[in-house]
């Protein structure tokens, strides 16, 4: 993560179907993202986050790509990435200063609301908590994990456990509550201030994905 995406150019366009029945293509997942950029470069320069309505697609004009005025242009998008990538290969070296620099200044963070006359764009930076147009727009749903505690980027697959402490929660248990709580939890809960087991740093990139693949992990 520290080692690849840093120097990547990344246009995450999201449907928002937080507010459809059992589906898990939350936009929480875009700020997991976000956070592990954070975590491994101290900024989000090289992610632009980007928000419409599923129902967005609908309005898409494909036949002239330039005309995002209406709605968000998929096609648009396509070209931006081009233009970014095709600045990039200017630079003598994939740096994440170079990736930023690279970036085509059109290309903004926004959300897109639906109205009666067509598509607003809200141009704004994405962010996971309430307070802002987008955000109250398109309000970010949690997850299972992120409720039991698990950092915003969702980066420890495997918890260490300790022992549970009523301390740590925000509501008081009864005898019988507690009870159930250590009978489900035998070995205790997820410590989320500790890396997860076999977690390892990462020395370097993948080189490749086949049969000769090189382990990078200690």
């Amino acid at each position: 993560m520290a080692k690849g995406l840093p120097i990547t150019p990344i246009i995450d366009y999201r449907q928002y179907r937080d507010n459809r029945t059992y589906d898990i293509h939350q936009k929480i997942h875009q700020f997991s993202t976000r956070e592990r950029l954070l975590k491994a470069n101290g900024n989000f320069d090289n992610q632009v986050m980007l928000v419409a309505d599923a129902s967005a697609f609908a309005g898409f004009n494909w036949d002239d790509p330039l005309d995002i005025a209406g709605s968000p242009n998929l096609a648009h998008l396509f070209i931006m990435m081009d233009q970014w990538l095709r600045s990039l290969q200017e630079f003598s070296s994939r740096t994440p200063e170079n990736a930023v620099a690279a970036k085509p200044a059109a290309l903004v963070e926004a959300c897109y609301e639906d109205s009666l006359t067509g598509y607003i764009k809200h141009a704004e930076t994405q962010t996971y908590s309430p307070g802002t147009i987008c955000s109250d727009l398109y309000p970010s749903s949690s997850t299972p994990r992120h409720i039991a505690g698990a950092p915003l980027s969702n980066d420890i697959v495997k918890c260490q456990l300790k022992t549970i402490d009523y301390g740590d929660y925000i509501v008081a248990f009864s005898e019988d509550q507690a009870n159930r709580l250590q009978a489900i939890f035998p070995d205790g809960v997820c410590d989320w201030s500790k890396p997860g087991i076999y977690q390892r740093p990462l020395k370097a990139p993948w080189l490749s994905f086949g049969p000769s693949e090189v382990n990078l992990y200690e």
